[in-house]
Order: C-alpha cells, then structure tokens, then sequence
C-alpha cells in the first residue's frame, strides 16, 4: 500500500517559493513508485490516485481491507529552519524498524542527500496499521534548494526508484 500523503482540501506542506505542493509531490512519487513496483511483479494499491483526501481512518483501513503486505506514507517535510535538508523515514510498531532502515538507506543514497534518521513516531496511519508501516519525509519545502529538488520530476523519479529498491531488498532479504 503507497500512501501519498495529504491531498484535495489538505494541500500539506507549501514550499518556500510558493509554487510546491506537498500533496502533488507525494502523488507524483507515489504513481511512479507504483509503475516499477508493478514492473516487478508487485500489486499495489493507492490510498488515492488523484487530488482527493481520505481521512486518515480511511487510509488505514483500505490498507486492512486489500490485506496489504506493507504501508508507506509519502510526504515533503517543513522546518521552520530553512537550512534543515534531508530525508527522514518514521516507523511506530518494532515491526515497522526493519523496513524504516532499509527504505532510509536506499533513500539517502539515491537522493544524495542527508539522512535526519529512522525515528519513532505515532503518526495516525503507522500506528493503527496492522502490517509494517513506515511514514517518509523525503525532503524539507522549507529548504530552497531542497525544494527546488523536490519539484524536479527527475528527482521524484529518483525517491520512487529509492521506494522500489527498498521495498525488492526488504522482501528478498525477510
């Protein structure tokens, strides 16, 4: 299950230039996550494939009613310290550590940037799923220059690729 965060009347994060959208980003990285995971023979379901919001109840239990193996929620971060740069990947429930580390490392290496860590969070949606659930934040709005990553499609291209390898060595490696 891909989760892009946010999204219709929740546009999350708005990037320091005035023009990135959180909502729009996290939808983008999820569809192209979705095309290579499906490549590999992967099924995967979308907590939504447009600018619409589900509640974050309703995320949750589309995870539990496809019996979803894994959940990841996509999203942009914000700091109101504008130097603050890098990728942060979220797990709750012990279950969730594994998979948190893989898809941070493979995250931080294929985006170059910095990791701010693997930190434990009771987010809403990784919290109350029943499967290994992890939140990522793969960027800070806040950032200029990070921002200005974030809104190149070619960078986005990289965060699902990250998404993809991650996934394949978690599964090949359980």
């Amino acid at each position: 299950m891909l989760d892009p965060g946010h999204g219709g009347r929740d546009p999350g994060a708005l990037g320091v230039s005035g023009r990135t959208w959180e909502k729009y980003n996290a939808l983008f990285v999820a569809l192209d996550a979705k095309a290579l995971l499906e490549q590999a023979g992967a099924t995967v379901v979308l907590t939504r494939t447009s600018d619409t919001y589900p509640t974050l109840a309703e995320r949750v239990q589309l995870a539990h009613s496809h019996g979803a193996d894994l959940y990841i929620s996509i999203h942009n971060d914000w700091n109101q310290d504008a130097n603050i740069r890098g990728v942060t990947t979220y797990y709750w429930h012990e279950r969730s550590r594994r998979l948190a580390e893989v898809l941070q490392a493979e995250l931080t290496v294929r985006l170059g940037t910095r990791s701010v860590g693997v930190l434990r969070q009771p987010f809403y949606v990784i919290r109350n799923t029943q499967m290994p659930a992890v939140l990522l934040e793969l960027g800070f709005l806040s950032n200029r220059e990070e921002e200005a990553r974030l809104a190149d499609p070619a960078y986005r291209w990289r965060a699902a690729e990250a998404i993809y390898a991650g996934v394949l060595r978690y599964v090949t490696e359980a």
